[in-house]
């Protein structure tokens, strides 16, 4: 018996990398059937808006779909 050095989480990772797909393990993060390439370009731009909204304050406009629960950001807007 050796050493695994790869358990199945990671091999599971490896190969959804080599398919341009979105690792199981990321999906905390917001749901999206975007390639992982898509997927990490829009989540640079995300951090992007919320950086500059904390640095610079109040946007005069929105990205509602930065936010993962927009439901509520406009709820708290009533």
């Amino acid at each position: 018996m050796g050493l695994s050095l790869l358990s199945s989480d990671l091999e599971k990772m490896m190969t959804q990398f080599a398919e341009n797909k979105v690792p199981d393990q990321w999906s905390f993060a917001y749901f999206s059937t975007k390639s992982l390439s898509n997927w990490k370009e829009d989540l640079s731009k995300r951090y992007e808006f919320f950086r500059e909204w904390t640095t610079g304050g109040h946007p005069t406009a929105y990205w509602i779909s930065a936010f993962t629960f927009p439901t509520g950001f406009t709820t708290s807007l009533l």
